[in-house]
């Protein structure tokens, strides 16, 4: 579940790392998912699909419904180790509300990882959303 490149880290805490996933990361995704299935039960009453990770990369938001951005951000461990991963979308509705579903089993640190993706403000993302996309 190792990832396609280097990533530009978004935060870290602990030996977790937090980093907006690309189109070359859906195969690591993908078996993410495979080896997680909990979310998906959970969720969707059913196990990942074998495109469960091309289909949330490429997920479109209802039409009508207003927003900034959308992207999958990844949590890997020390070893670079996919452990969790969060869809996003910012601005939805109405500026500074944003949304999120994350899916990180217990992975060793990746609650920490959670709570400190959830203390991340949105004014911070959007100073650098250069960076960020």
């Amino acid at each position: 579940m190792r990832l396609s490149e280097t990533k530009v880290d978004l935060f870290s805490t602990g030996s977790i790392r937090a980093f907006e996933l690309g189109a070359g990361d859906i195969a690591a995704l993908q078996r993410f998912y495979d080896a997680n299935p909990e979310y998906h039960w959970i969720v969707g009453g059913q196990a990942p699909t074998s495109d469960a990770a091309w289909q949330d990369f490429h997920a479109v938001l209802p039409p009508g419904w207003p927003f900034k951005r959308k992207w999958l951000v990844g949590f890997v461990d020390s070893t670079d180790l996919l452990i969790g991963v969060a869809d996003v979308v910012s601005d939805l509705f109405a500026e500074g509300i944003w949304w999120r579903a994350t899916n990180a089993p217990n992975a060793s640190g990746s609650h920490l990882a959670m709570l400190k993706f959830e203390s991340v403000t949105a004014s911070r993302w959007e100073s650098e959303s250069t960076r960020c996309g």
